[in-house]
């Protein structure tokens, strides 16, 4: 009798847990559109957000622009980028904090 209800206690314990990856923050690595929190998605490899100017962009990062709709990080090298991210050349136009 003990066994079956630490077996039902452990089954339900098991129910409420989750493996799966937390959800990317914004300017973190990704690989599917979903991998970011909402309302991040993920473009190019990163998280990032849809804007129509700088200021949504400023609410995740002081640092962020709004480029080609979405909000990036502009850089010269790659000192400027958070996380080991590298200054590339992207679609977002001039050097960007991106995932190679």
């Amino acid at each position: 009798m003990i066994a079956c209800v630490i077996g039902v206690l452990l089954a339900v314990a098991s129910c409420g847990s989750s493996d799966a990856a937390p959800l990317g923050k914004y300017n973190e690595e990704c690989m599917v559109l979903d991998d970011c929190e909402a309302p991040l998605m993920c473009i190019q490899k990163l998280c990032t957000l849809q804007c129509m100017g700088d200021t949504e962009c400023k609410a995740y990062d002081s640092k962020a622009t709004c480029r080609s709709k979405y909000c990036a990080n502009p850089c010269n090298v790659a000192q400027d980028c958070p996380g080991g991210l590298q200054c590339l050349t992207t679609p977002f136009g001039s050097p960007t904090c991106a995932a190679r």
